[in-house]
């Protein structure tokens, strides 16, 4: 709540003189007070947000990454020209 009120209160009150310093202060408080948290967001609430705010606001990633990690067959190993124009 607390950077929740410094970020509104630069929004009304300070709106000209908010420099890119102060907000990479607010991203890094945000990040330093997540990375504390003992628990994660519901999935059910990361996706009504991200679905509401997609493409229309920068999430943070704690949003942006709400799948589950697909385990993709790596691309196969690419062979060796045997070419006397290559040196390998």
């Amino acid at each position: 709540m607390h950077l929740t009120n410094q970020i509104e209160d630069s929004l009304t009150n300070d709106i000209d003189s908010i420099t890119i310093d102060k907000i990479r202060n607010f991203i890094n408080e945000y990040d330093t007070i997540t990375e504390t948290l003992e628990y994660s967001y519901p999935t059910h609430i990361k996706n009504r947000i991200a679905k509401r705010y997609k493409d229309k606001k920068t999430l943070p990633n704690a949003l942006n990454c709400i799948s589950n990690f697909v385990n993709l067959t790596p691309p196969s190993t690419p062979s060796v020209i045997n070419n006397s124009d290559y040196i390998v």
